[in-house]
């Protein structure tokens, strides 16, 4: 073998081995970008999970669809900046709450309170609620889950976002079924789940996160 050929395959080894260790570089750096409030909602059953600085969105499909009306998925979407001491919010036992029906299985609620200035704009959604039972007295609006869905659902959504322009600003959640899409709003943040400890650790990476991202919570 010439040294020239000699040289040529070394320098080809280090090239592949140079691209080999950029790529692994990359994947480990990746990894480590992921949020750590990311994996904890990922590991909670959570998909299509979105975070843009204090803007955190996730979602969850409903297997088997409830009846009657096939509500398949729904979306949450919450402000970090709109909480209200968030670190002293508790985990309580719904099964304790008297406005929750939950049978006989056990269901956990991490909640707080939303800030003065969520307040404010949260009125908007009060007016609207005041314009629905005074033009559509026979519906039931805002809809809690999909079983109170119907076919004034798709109208229902719209004259919502032309009343309430500002409403992607709010916390709520948008339900998915056979009628279409409706969005029920917060007056404060709640987060149910079967067990204590993945609520705790939800609200450990959200204290870890606002942090590093200056949300006031």
């Amino acid at each position: 073998m010439s040294v020239t050929r000699a040289i040529l395959n070394r320098s080809s080894a280090r090239k592949i081995f140079g691209m080999f260790l950029f790529s692994l570089l990359s994947f480990v750096g990746a990894a480590n970008a992921q949020p750590k409030l990311s994996f904890v909602l990922k590991d909670m059953g959570y998909e299509n999970i979105q975070i843009d600085g204090c803007a955190v969105t996730f979602s969850r499909r409903i297997v088997p669809a409830m009846k009657p009306n096939n509500g398949f998925a729904f979306t949450q979407h919450i402000f970090l900046n709109s909480f209200s001491d968030f670190p002293n919010a508790e985990v309580v036992n719904v099964n304790s709450l008297g406005s929750y029906n939950t049978g006989t299985s056990p269901l956990f609620m991490l909640r707080t309170d939303f800030d003065e200035g969520y307040s404010q704009q949260y009125k908007y959604v009060r007016e609207f609620s005041k314009y629905v039972r005074a033009t559509y007295p026979e519906l039931d609006w805002p809809y809690l889950d999909s079983r109170s869905h119907d076919d004034a659902v798709t109208l229902l959504e719209y004259e919502m976002r032309q009343f309430i322009p500002n409403y992607k600003t709010l916390g709520r959640v948008e339900i998915f079924s056979k009628f279409g899409v409706s969005t029920r709003f917060s007056k404060g943040f709640n987060l149910t789940y079967l067990e204590v400890g993945p609520l705790e650790k939800f609200k450990s990476a959200v204290i870890e996160h606002s942090k590093m991202h200056s949300c006031k919570i």
